[in-house]
């Protein structure tokens, strides 16, 4: 009961990230070499790679709790073995104003956006305050 948008947010992050950096090749739903996959259907899919001197995969997740996200960082120890170096986790958070803390061991970095914040997150870190243009910020507190 639960609209799936993570693959049309993605998409338009993937088409504007393509339009300030055009030297880059992304692929969308990009097939992952996992062996260990038996029977019918379609093997793992990460949900996007990029190619050139980046060549780093990355697994988008929307609106996350820490299982969901525990979960998506479990996948490169697994299903994506081919980006288990350079693997990261995009977290798009559309209804928090506060980042979420998962106890991974910093292993594998996760990037949040907040977008009621309009900030990015590495981890715990902040990296980058109004992201979008298209976004209000709200004032820096002192």
């Amino acid at each position: 009961d639960v609209v799936a948008l993570e693959n049309a947010v993605g998409f338009q992050w993937a088409f504007n990230l393509k339009s300030c950096l055009r030297n880059v090749w992304i692929a969308a739903q990009a097939r992952t070499q996992f062996g260990d996959h038996i029977g019918r259907g379609r093997k793992p899919n990460i949900d996007f790679f990029i190619n050139g001197r980046v060549n780093m995969g990355f697994e988008l997740v929307l609106n996350g709790n820490s299982t969901t996200l525990k979960e998506h960082l479990g996948r490169f120890e697994n299903k994506y073995k081919r980006y288990s170096e350079n693997g990261v986790v995009f977290h798009i958070d559309t209804k928090n104003d506060t980042i979420m803390n998962v106890d991974w061991n910093d292993k594998r970095p996760v990037y949040t956006f907040l977008k009621m914040r309009n900030e990015l997150y590495c981890n715990s870190c902040l990296v980058q305050r109004n992201v979008s243009k298209a976004l209000p910020s709200p004032p820096v507190k002192a």
